[in-house]
């Protein structure tokens, strides 16, 4: 008798282990299927196409897009392995929902520390979703202590099949000093000529259609930098003399010979000699 006890209490051991083990297996199989991790890939944009100097600031988008079919569950954006003297400001953590295919995107502030030497950098952009998936790519950007060019020309627009002699002036952008040191070159012809000690050069242009003419001016010790010269019909240019709109007449002629002679701007630029005689010629032929 206790031995048929004993058989049927061992069934009912068996019995209850494999009920157990079934659960078991039936809640993992639910809940594999429910926290499947979402596929996740992490993007970068806007960052510095030109060099950046120490002390400056920049910013660029960290983007994290759900590229999966689960939905997911983001739970952190930021940046990581910042260079000594480069500190990012990583966006506030929000916590958010990211169905399949949608994008969120956060704006993260670099500043570059004065001390910050020349060079290439590099900064790890992160993401990462709360069923463990994590992502990241490099942000690449460059620092150039040198000092900045401030270059200016006079005119600053041009009238085409005619020739113009054209001045340009390159300056420290901090200081204000001229930069004795400077080439320019004209692109188009890469014919290049230097300064004088005002920091100063003459280049005579002669363009024969509309459009712009590039100079690129460098100096020892700063970026090198480029400026536009806007080359317009000619007609545009002796239109800008016309104070009424009604043609060019004597006072319009006057003025262009003033301003010419005393240095004034006409339209926010400078009267060269072959306008003030354009304008003169217009004024008699009746253009």
């Amino acid at each position: 008798m206790t031995q048929n006890h004993s058989s049927q209490y061992r069934s009912y051991v068996v019995y209850g282990v494999c009920i157990a083990v079934f659960l078991l297996l039936g809640i993992a199989a639910g809940s594999g299927a429910v926290t499947a991790a979402p596929e996740s890939t992490v993007n970068v944009s806007s960052t510095p196409a030109e060099p950046v100097q120490p002390g400056e600031t920049f910013t660029f988008d960290i983007s994290m897009t759900n590229t999966g079919d689960e939905n997911g569950t983001v739970t952190d954006i930021r940046v990581q392995d910042e260079p000594e003297g480069v500190t990012a400001t990583d966006p506030p953590l929000q916590i958010r929902g990211l169905t399949p295919g949608e994008t969120v995107t956060e704006t993260v502030s670099v500043s570059v520390g004065d001390n910050v030497s020349s060079g290439e950098y590099t900064l790890t952009a992160y993401g990462a979703v709360a069923e463990g998936q994590t992502d990241t790519t490099h942000v690449n950007f460059t620092v150039d202590t040198r000092s900045s060019l401030n270059v200016s020309v006079n005119p600053a627009v041009v009238t085409a099949n005619e020739t113009t002699n054209v001045s340009v002036t390159v300056t420290d952008a901090a200081s204000g000093m001229p930069v004795t040191n400077a080439n320019i070159t004209r692109l188009a012809t890469v014919e290049t000529i230097s300064v004088d000690q005002t920091g100063t050069a003459i280049i005579q242009v002669s363009p024969s259609e509309p459009g712009e003419i590039i100079i690129d001016v460098t100096a020892a010790g700063y970026r090198s930098t480029t400026k536009n010269i806007t080359v317009n019909e000619g007609q545009t240019e002796v239109a800008r003399f016309d104070a009424d709109n009604d043609g060019i007449d004597r006072g319009d002629a006057v003025r262009a010979v003033v301003a010419y002679n005393t240095g004034s701007d006409v339209g926010g630029t400078k009267v060269t000699r072959q306008e003030a005689v354009r304008v003169i010629i217009a004024y008699i032929t009746g253009q």
